[in-house]
């Protein structure tokens, strides 16, 4: 990539509640050279069949907050009872390379990723079809009772928070989604 290309590089912040589809549609996005997914890191247990490195970057709480000390982290949240962050060597490295790089990542990372990046971050909010939707998806992965039920008490606040983005666009369909996310990406510039 240029160097003039490398200035336009893009950062797409998707943002969802969980269970809605954000690493599936990443994954299907990073099947195109352009894209590049920025993982995130989390001081969560990793899940049945989360390989280090691909989904996550699993650590200690205590890792975690070694680097929020160190100022190691663009932006960072505690969801659920665990820490999620962006760390900036590894977005920079990113954008380095890549004309898109996909963030996912809750509500709490928009502001602090458009002050980074002015005018860089092209923010989508994805919706499931449904909250029923988003519950079933949720069993079918595996998710523990207690997880979906924690999931399920902050949906509704979670939603509130889609007029803060660029974009708002329902998972239905993951294959149109991705098209359609491709689209508002080319139409960003």
């Amino acid at each position: 990539m240029t160097k003039d290309a490398k200035l336009l590089s893009k950062i797409l912040v998707l943002t969802a509640p969980s269970g809605t589809g954000k690493t599936t549609i990443a994954d299907m996005l990073t099947k195109d050279p352009d894209f590049a997914f920025s993982v995130s890191a989390t001081s969560r247990r990793r899940r049945k069949g989360e390989v280090k490195g691909k989904a996550y970057l699993f650590m200690t709480k205590e890792e975690f907050k070694e680097k929020i000390k160190n100022r190691e982290f663009l932006e960072y949240s505690m969801t659920n009872g665990n820490y999620y962050g962006t760390l900036k060597s590894h977005l920079r490295q990113l954008l380095a390379k890549a004309k898109y790089v996909i963030c996912t990542m809750d509500y709490n990372g928009l502001e602090p990723m458009r002050k980074a990046f002015p005018g860089r971050v092209v923010s989508i909010f994805m919706r499931p079809p449904s909250k029923a939707e988003l519950e079933e998806r949720l069993k079918k992965r595996g998710s523990s009772d207690r997880d979906i039920k924690l999931r399920m008490a902050t949906y509704d606040d979670f939603l509130s928070h889609a007029h803060r983005y660029d974009y708002v666009i329902v998972n239905s369909d993951l294959l149109r989604t991705a098209v359609n996310i491709k689209d508002i990406l080319k139409n960003a510039g």
